[in-house]
């Protein structure tokens, strides 16, 4: 946690260097399709799983805050003691605090929930995304999308196995459940795509 703390703090540090020569257009509206690998962080035999997310981003405040919202699914699993099919619906911020020509890297946060696919009855588990990004223009009107990070679950509800006071988050030190995971995808701007990347 400290890590990414500080990690924060050098990359706003250099913000007001390098905006001035930001010429990344993020597009007023895109929609996008990503695929990739979740990892759980509930027993120490967690596997990688397959997962998927499509999202709708729009423009806040430019070029700085963009928000996505988004519906996803993660297979979490640990071989011989727990499987979780996992749907996600999620509202993130995408904070970029600097940008090259073609090159738009990010962090984000957000709020959402999951459920327990495979089980019927299962409870809504709040979630919080949290990670890093970068978009690329690969084509007008195009980005290419690649995301890293973790989402913690405000739970021990997740993999439906009990934290034991020995064995907590790796990031909260708590008991709580959550999952890392990577994403690579395409986002298409709507409207006006000759500005978008630029």
């Amino acid at each position: 946690m400290k890590r990414f703390i500080i990690f924060i703090f050098l990359i706003a540090a250099f913000t007001p260097y390098n905006r001035a020569q930001a010429q990344f257009k993020v597009p007023d509206v895109a929609w996008g399709l990503s695929v990739g690998g979740s990892h759980g962080s509930n027993v120490g035999s967690d596997n990688w799983g397959l997962s998927f997310r499509g999202f709708l981003q729009g423009e806040l405040i430019s070029p700085m805050l963009a928000g996505q919202i988004g519906a996803g699914y993660a297979h979490l699993g640990a071989s011989g003691v727990y499987t979780a099919e996992t749907g996600i619906v999620d509202l993130r911020l995408l904070f970029s605090p600097f940008s090259l020509r073609n090159l738009n890297p990010y962090l984000y946060v957000g709020l959402g929930v999951s459920k327990d696919l495979s089980g019927s009855g299962s409870d809504f588990l709040p979630l919080v995304p949290m990670g890093a990004g970068i978009q690329a223009k690969i084509a007008n009107g195009v980005l290419l999308d690649v995301t890293g990070g973790y989402n913690l679950s405000l739970s021990d509800k997740l993999d439906g196995i009990a934290r034991s006071s020995t064995d907590l988050n790796p990031l909260t030190n708590g008991k709580q459940d959550g999952f890392y995971g990577f994403s690579i995808g395409l986002a298409f701007a709507l409207g006006n795509s000759d500005n978008a990347g630029y």
